[in-house]
């Protein structure tokens, strides 16, 4: 039995996620559907490329993976099929490969672009069909060819500067309104060795990282609720920096997001000191 799990932006409000699962079983029988998020901001490379980087892992090998962003092709967005790391990856060209596996090797990259001449198979139909094959395990010469190229992305990529200062951009803001940024913890550990830090963002600082939320809690003779509110940076489960206030609720008092002012591509800075 396949594994399919599915990423888009089609939100749950329209018939676009029950067709593409209608589709699924009609083509790849006996699969398990697994939704990954149908949240994702509309055309947002990047969102997309965090949730699917962050979670593709927790599934079995041989996973298939479709994502549904920017799915109508066009000649500069043509439906690719990757493997890597055991898993299958059905996507358009539109950048979201190079920031899930940038080190991918060009041999793992297959075009679908031929199918696209078809009427019955355009748009979501050509992944659904891929994964089709895949599941049956048709050769990949028989329904894909290796790829060029795929598209780069890496306008909001973080990067070492220098010794002293690594820089990052917000890539996604979860449902807590807690802001994620694109700076890693093996980035920063390869640069900490040990000195003084500041995380800075929008003329604010904080001073040091916590391993949990609840870490911000100083004084266990108070009560949790005491501390809600309270500004803490973390490195998060999947390993990205990520800015949040403590047992926040966007709905009621705000968050990082709301609260900080930290949208969508703001820029975010680890800076070192010598001891």
């Amino acid at each position: 039995m396949n594994v399919v799990t599915l990423l888009t932006d089609f939100g749950s409000k329209d018939y676009f996620v029950g067709a593409l699962k209608g589709l699924l079983i009609q083509q790849v029988p006996q699969c398990t559907i697994i939704d990954l998020s149908h949240e994702v901001d509309p055309f947002n490379v990047l969102e997309a490329a965090y949730i699917l980087r962050s979670a593709y892992q927790s599934f079995p090998t041989n996973s298939i993976h479709i994502i549904g962003l920017d799915a109508e092709w066009c000649a500069q967005n043509q439906p690719m099929y990757a493997h890597y790391d055991g898993h299958h990856f059905l996507a358009a060209d539109n950048g979201l490969f190079s920031l899930v596996f940038p080190n991918i090797s060009m041999s793992n990259c297959y075009s679908l672009a031929q199918w696209t001449l078809s009427d019955q198979n355009k748009g979501m139909r050509t992944l659904v069909k891929a994964a089709s094959f895949i599941s049956e395990n048709i050769a990949l010469n028989e329904w894909c060819q290796p790829a060029a190229s795929i598209k780069q992305l890496s306008e909001l990529m973080s990067n070492i500067m220098d010794d002293r200062v690594i820089k990052g951009h917000v890539i996604y803001i979860d449902h807590y309104g807690n802001v994620v940024t694109s700076i890693t913890l093996a980035q920063f550990e390869s640069l900490h060795n040990g000195r003084a830090y500041s995380i800075e963002f929008r003329n604010q600082k904080l001073a040091r990282l916590v391993q949990k939320y609840s870490e911000v809690a100083t004084n266990v003779k108070f009560p949790l609720k005491n501390y809600e509110g309270e500004k803490l940076a973390i490195f998060n489960e999947a390993g990205y920096l990520e800015i949040a206030l403590f047992r926040s609720n966007p709905n009621t008092l705000g968050s990082a997001h709301s609260l900080l002012g930290l949208n969508y591509r703001d820029t975010v800075y680890i800076r070192f000191t010598d001891n």
